[in-house]
């Protein structure tokens, strides 16, 4: 069932999330959380909402939360905002979540904060800004600790709306107004920028599968959505029949198929409504679809959570938000939804949050953000009725993957079992199901925010048997 976070946030919406082992991070356009006075930030600890002392824009309204990243101690929030708590921030601060106390990066930035990205101990933010700290920086660039710096010439007389890291290189989608609009998609090496692409209309998404780099927008060559494969920018799909007619909002991926969400009635070649599945060789509908936008997508591997909106999955009423079972197939409402659009989705442990523009989650008040406790699974609780034939152990999906991925095993009769985390040299890391289960299938999530890039190990023991497999956490 639906439950309301406190009483949400009020006075406007939320626009990300971000799940953390101490809670759950809120950004935004909102001066209250529940009953709290808050500007722009407030975090959720389950229980009750928690002030940042907030970010103000001394020129506007409400600050703006856009962008936020977890490094270590610390969560870095960008956005518009001049002030954190009671000290000068321009756009850009870090949130220390033992001391709970407010720090400026340097000077900050000069314009809006769009994106950030973190690789090891350096930050990176992408917008529309120029000046970063003391030095030129052009809608890129990156903080060390103590100094900011460009990243190359960044974008000039444009701005940075979407930034991916993938293993060391940093992919950014930015839109270039001068001489002429266009939209390309960049890497960066860590000394050289070099454009993969250009498209006359916007790209609003990417992410990886793999190698290859799935993008989506507007454009119509290729239609809707094309792949990077490292030298060419190719279809999704044979010529005629690739990508999607219409506009492309948001791609997901299990690790393996991706996900396509939008304003769209086909995919090439099929009748398909807004919503629809690649997996790698066909494209395929998603049941019946959704009959709105779908702005945004959460995978736990068996099921696949869209917002956005729409309100209904053939004659099925499903506001806003909806979930997809990939195994039989069927679309189901969660509960009856939320009154208004969702734009993000988060979850931590066994809840699924929204954020978005609705007042309601499931007939109750909830003031743009909102809980959902039916549908996530814990590991004590099998996913399958069936009972499965030999104990085996899954592939992590997503894999490379930062920060969270879900690891799904089975098991054919009830035995106690352990699930846990070693790093490549075999020192344990953390245990993450140490119980006595029932015959099924479960699955578990491992949040590695705090820990370093690499090979980790994953090891199931159940009945005697040991299973271990490799997991790559690039960040």
């Amino acid at each position: 069932q639906w439950s309301s976070i406190c009483t949400g946030t009020q006075l406007g919406f939320a626009r990300t999330l971000l799940p953390e082992s101490n809670g759950l991070y809120v950004g935004g356009n909102f001066s209250l959380a529940g009953t709290t006075p808050v500007t722009g930030v407030a975090v959720w600890n389950n229980a009750e909402w928690k002030s940042f002392d907030g970010l103000i824009n001394e020129s506007m309204h409400g600050a703006i939360g856009k962008a936020m990243a977890v490094n270590g101690d610390y969560i870095y929030i960008g956005g518009s905002f001049n002030i954190v708590g009671t000290i000068r921030a321009d756009n850009i601060a870090r949130w220390n979540r033992n001391t709970h106390e407010w720090s400026t990066l340097g000077k900050g930035i000069t314009g809006i904060v769009d994106a950030i990205a973190v690789k090891d101990s350096s930050i990176y933010v992408g917008g529309g800004f120029s000046i970063a700290g003391d030095s030129t920086a052009f809608s890129i660039a990156r903080w060390d600790g103590t100094t900011w710096h460009p990243v190359g010439t960044g974008v000039v007389n444009g701005f940075a709306n979407a930034m991916i890291f993938h293993g060391n290189d940093l992919y950014i989608s930015a839109t270039v107004a001068f001489p002429r609009v266009v939209n390309t998609v960049r890497k960066w090496d860590g000394a050289t920028w070099t454009t993969l692409f250009s498209i006359g209309l916007p790209i609003t998404s990417m992410v990886f599968i793999g190698n290859d780099l799935y993008v989506g927008g507007s454009f119509n060559t290729p239609h809707g959505v094309a792949r990077w494969d490292g030298t060419l920018l190719q279809p999704v799909g044979a010529v005629p029949y690739d990508g999607v007619v219409g506009q492309v909002s948001a791609l997901g991926t299990d690790g393996n198929s991706l996900f396509v969400g939008g304003v769209f009635s086909q995919t090439i070649g099929s009748p398909i409504q807004n919503v629809a599945k690649w997996d790698g060789s066909q494209w395929s509908a998603l049941g019946n679809g959704v009959n709105g936008n779908v702005s945004g997508f959460l995978s736990t591997g068996r099921f696949l959570y869209a917002a956005g909106s729409f309100s209904k999955s053939g004659t099925v009423p499903m506001n806003n938000i909806a979930v997809f079972d990939t195994l039989t197939q069927q679309w189901s409402s969660l509960g009856s939804g939320l009154d208004n659009t969702a734009y993000s989705l988060a979850m931590i442990g066994n809840e699924l949050y929204a954020g978005g523009m609705f007042t309601k989650a499931g007939g109750k008040l909830s003031y743009h953000f909102a809980g959902w406790n039916a549908l996530s699974v814990p590991a004590s609780a099998p996913l399958e009725k069936f009972v499965p034939q030999n104990f085996s152990l899954d592939q992590n999906y997503p894999n490379p993957f930062n920060p969270s991925t879900t690891i799904q095993f089975s098991i054919p009769k009830e035995t106690f079992v352990t699930l846990e985390i070693f790093n490549i040299a075999g020192q344990h890391i953390t245990t993450l199901v140490n119980e006595r289960l029932g015959a099924g299938q479960y699955h578990k999530e491992w949040n590695a925010s705090t820990m370093a890039s690499g090979a980790y190990f994953y090891s199931l023991t159940a009945d005697g048997k040991r299973f271990t497999k490799k997991l790559l956490l690039l960040k």
